[in-house]
């Protein structure tokens, strides 16, 4: 007989009939299906007086939901003999409800914890039991097969009812697609989490490259890692590409699986990325620093078109440095700092823009009207960028601008005189290497699967 305990600290509301006759707001099953249920298999419901009851397996119990109408609450017996409504069955996790005293929490370190305590509690004892199954007990007991680092067990247990069948969910397809099995242990926040990361961050050192933040090189936000398995040995870090392909075989071979998760409501679905191909290719097509509607200096950034996508170069905020954010069905959303499109304007474009530093103080000689050499470094740029641009219109229309307008339009002339200067296969090269940033794909990317809704 199964054991479910309410996953709350605090009492939860009554289940009211206009609640009873609502879905569960999170698997979307009918709150009156799950009473039924939990009146069949005998699992125990905690009632809003924070007690644990179970309703009697009878014909009258299952007539009475049978014939529920939605207005009036159901009078029901339990396994002791008592009588009790309907409405004061708390609307706990089971039937989609929130969380107590740590419900509604949507912390990263603590949701992503919950799913290894989840993926550890299912292997355990089956990913084909009920969520009610896993009461605080079950999971609690397989805290030892997880390494969360700061993340309490009891911060994992009082995660939002969102959460909790989102983990269950996820583990289900994690484990039914044999990302991770019982030799695994694991990783949130972990030494052995951090100590791959910080191998990530050695390779890129001896490959005499940009650093690709931790999320680009792989988003992996908790790991199943193998017992057994010794990290100095298996990760070599003499350079990316060697470091990549230790992950990809260790991926392969299932002994350190990353695992990049979003929120599941109903049903799981897993995808891999760079696994034994080359990232898509993408092509450079146009670029251009006036819009559509305007002219060169009716906006402050700049358009770059490409095969499969568009990208926005634009700052992210006033005098701040300028990014690249991508829109487009192959990109799937993100972008790139002016770090990264540093350094692959060098790698790909053999050229050098500046740092944010130097560009600030540029648009800043700009603004001051005085600095005619400033100015015409500027122009030829912008004439690139902009073939319809005359001098006299750009000098008549500088003393309008700031040093914030001058700063974000010096940047996107300087990304888009270069691409258009390089056009081919050195333009083509920095396009490919800011979209498959973007996506977390690029060939300084490693091996990990995503589950998502």
């Amino acid at each position: 007989m199964l054991k479910f305990r309410s996953f709350l600290s605090e009492a939860p509301v009554g289940l009211r009939p206009a609640e009873l006759a609502k879905p569960n707001s999170k698997t979307k099953e009918p709150r009156i299906d799950i009473l039924m249920r939990a009146a069949i298999e005998g699992i125990p419901l905690v009632l809003t007086s924070n007690k644990e009851v179970q309703i009697a397996n009878t014909p009258e119990n299952r007539e009475a939901i049978a014939a529920f109408d939605g207005k009036k609450p159901i009078e029901l017996t339990t396994t002791t003999g008592k009588t009790i409504s309907s409405s004061e069955i708390g609307k706990t996790a089971v039937f989609g409800g929130g969380g107590g005293a740590g419900g509604g929490t949507d912390n990263t370190a603590v949701t992503e914890a919950a799913h290894c305590l989840w993926l550890a509690a299912m292997l355990e004892h089956g990913a084909n039991q009920p969520i009610e199954y896993f009461m605080p007990s079950v999971l609690k007991a397989s805290a030892k097969k997880i390494s969360i680092g700061k993340t309490t067990i009891q911060e994992v247990l009082d995660i939002d009812s969102s959460w909790q069948v989102s983990a269950y969910l996820s583990a289900q397809e994690i484990i039914k697609r044999g990302y991770a099995n019982k030799n695994h242990v694991f990783h949130r926040d972990s030494k052995e989490m951090k100590q791959i990361y910080a191998a990530k961050k050695e390779a890129f050192k001896n490959s005499g490259l940009e650093v690709l933040t931790d999320d680009k090189w792989n988003p992996g936000d908790i790991w199943a890692i193998e017992k057994g398995v010794n990290l100095n040995k298996e990760l070599d870090t003499s350079s990316i590409a060697a470091l990549n392909a230790a992950i990809l075989r260790l991926f392969k071979e299932r002994k350190v699986v990353g695992i990049s998760l979003k929120l599941v409501k109903k049903d799981a679905k897993a995808k891999e990325y760079n696994i034994g191909q080359s990232p898509a290719a993408h092509k450079f097509v146009s670029a251009a620093v006036r819009s559509n509607r305007g002219n060169f200096f009716s906006n402050k950034g700049g358009t770059i078109q490409f095969s499969g996508g568009s990208m926005e170069i634009r700052p992210n905020n006033y005098l701040g440095a300028n990014k690249i954010e991508i829109s487009g069905k192959t990109a799937r959303g993100g972008g790139a700092g002016w770090g990264v499109i540093i350094a692959a304007a060098k790698r790909h474009m053999g050229v050098n823009i500046p740092k944010h530093a130097g560009i600030k103080r540029i648009a800043q000689k700009l603004a001051s009207g005085k600095n005619k050499r400033s100015q015409m470094y500027f122009y030829k740029m912008a004439k690139v960028s902009d073939p319809s641009l005359t001098f006299d219109y750009f000098m008549e229309q500088l003393p309008e601008k700031d040093a914030g307008w001058f700063s974000a339009k010096l940047a996107a002339v300087m990304i888009t005189q270069y691409l258009i200067n390089n056009k081919g296969k050195k333009a083509d090269g920095f396009v490919n290497a800011i979209v498959n940033y973007a996506a977390s794909s690029s060939d300084d990317s490693s091996a990990f699967v995503k589950i998502y809704q």
